[in-house]
């Protein structure tokens, strides 16, 4: 039993459908039917061009940074205090 095909290969297939059949006469024997087959093709081939960009999206961000890369973000009363945390801070009257 063959392996399961991957969706690129399936992208490749239902292309490759679309394509033959736009080329054939089908649409003068039943254009109905015929803009179904097409819409339908089109939705697959659209999900599976979607499913590809989220995979390669989740393996971007399935990495973890470097450390030397993350910058913490300033203490808030490091920014309203150049001198330091704590150095306005009255202890008497934390009540």
């Amino acid at each position: 039993m063959p392996g399961r095909r991957t969706s690129s290969e399936n992208l490749e297939s239902l292309r490759a459908t679309l394509q033959k059949l736009e080329q054939t006469d089908a649409p003068a024997e039943d254009p109905e039917s015929f803009a179904d087959l097409k819409r339908i093709l089109l939705s697959r081939i659209a999900d599976l061009e979607l499913a590809q960009m989220l995979e390669t999206a989740e393996a971007a961000t399935d990495k973890a940074p470097n450390a030397a890369d993350l910058v913490p973000p300033p203490l808030a009363e490091e920014e309203n205090h150049p001198e330091g945390p704590g150095k306005d801070t009255d202890l008497e009257n934390l009540d």
